[in-house]
């Protein structure tokens, strides 16, 4: 006689969510022949700067010069997260065993376990930045916690994996 079994059971979820600022936008100054003067300025995780780029592609942060009656200024801020889980159980019993002949079929089992869970919590901010040197305002202290290093705009505040359970029986 033949007999036989099988069992499957398998699942999966997955989620993500994300909001990354990918390139600032903004008003970058190459020469030293600037002047940039104007009424209210708003940024928002955005730049203003003057930025000079040497022959190796290096770029430093060079005087700006800025005068604007009132500065408002804004960061972003970033995330993306995401979470996959999976489930997996596969159980076979296969038994035959020719009754016709003094032949015996070996008997196969088949078993397996899978289980997987992993995820990444990632957190940034996008700094508004205005570069080096003078800044002319009518606002009291213009500058109180803008960021002035045009090679350093987005500060990472957390970049983690999440999870990571990961089993594998057969």
């Amino acid at each position: 006689g033949v007999s036989g079994g099988s069992i499957g059971i398998g699942s999966g979820k997955g989620s993500s969510n994300s909001a990354i600022s990918t390139e600032q936008s903004g008003i970058v100054f190459s020469s030293d022949q600037h002047q940039l003067t104007v009424d209210n300025t708003v940024n928002n995780g955005g730049i203003i700067a003057h930025v000079q780029t040497d022959a190796q592609g290096n770029q430093s942060n060079q005087r700006l010069n800025f005068s604007t009656n009132t500065l408002t200024t804004t960061d972003i801020n970033d995330y993306a997260t995401s979470e996959q889980r999976s489930l997996g159980v596969n159980i076979g019993i296969n038994n035959a065993k020719d009754k016709g002949t003094s032949k015996n079929e070996q008997s196969l089992g088949t078993s397996s376990l899978n289980a997987s869970h992993s995820g990444r919590d990632y957190q940034a901010t996008t700094q508004a930045t205005i570069g080096e040197g003078a800044v002319v305002s009518s606002d009291a202290n213009p500058l109180a916690n803008v960021n002035r290093d045009v090679n350093s705009v987005t500060q990472v505040t957390k970049n983690q994996e999440i999870g990571g359970l990961n089993a594998n029986v057969t």
